[in-house]
């Protein structure tokens, strides 16, 4: 229904096919296995410019991002690796990871196997490392767009402290940023969902 939303709102949305999204195929599914935030980041970027390129009613000054649960994470790494030439000039995460380091403790499933899926090491240490290159966390300083970080407080997928650290981080480091915080689980198909689509809306409507 979110896209739905855009839709009305007279947005064109594009929905890309990234690798890791599961129930295209085996390879498919499992592919970003050593590839997070690598193959998918790609994917979503590659998705976007040729869209761009080919949709000429698009304009590429007023191009935004939208990201949900590993979407939202997604969003977090592209603001601080991949959006320096401000392809997205605002950016939304909802529910999404931003601080991998501290993820698998941040979550429902047992700690060491979400250390093993990220870095094939259940070692603290070696894991904090081997995630380094693809930890949101890490880029905040690089972030040059408004973003809207978005949680539900009965998140069990991605704990809703998560977007507080980042909201946090984005006042230390002088980014500018708006935080929201509301009931529910771990989806914005949430009870005042509405509201929710007209905070997307007016912070994407509204000009720079």
């Amino acid at each position: 229904s979110i896209y739905w939303h855009f839709r009305q709102a007279g947005f064109y949305v594009v929905i890309p096919l990234r690798r890791g999204v599961i129930g295209i195929k085996d390879e498919w599914d499992t592919c970003l296995r050593g590839n997070y935030g690598k193959f998918d980041v790609d994917d979503i970027l590659q998705g976007t410019h040729d869209a761009i390129d080919a949709v000429s009613q698009i304009d590429a000054n007023e191009v935004y991002l939208y990201g949900g649960s590993y979407g939202g994470y997604d969003a977090l790494l592209i603001a601080g690796k991949y959006n320096a030439t401000k392809t997205f000039k605002k950016i939304i995460s909802h529910c999404g990871v931003f601080n991998l380091a501290k993820y698998p403790f941040h979550c429902k499933a047992n700690p060491k196997e979400v250390m093993m899926e990220y870095s094939d090491s259940s070692n603290i240490e070696e894991y904090i490392q081997s995630i380094s290159d693809i930890n949101p966390a890490n880029y905040v300083c690089n972030w040059e767009c408004p973003i809207m970080i978005v949680h539900t407080l009965d998140d069990e997928t991605c704990w809703f402290g998560q977007s507080v650290e980042a909201y946090n981080e984005c006042i230390k480091h002088k980014k500018e940023a708006k935080l929201i915080l509301l009931p529910g689980p771990h989806t914005y198909e949430v009870e005042n969902k509405e509201a929710l689509f007209k905070f997307f809306l007016k912070f994407y409507s509204k000009k720079i």
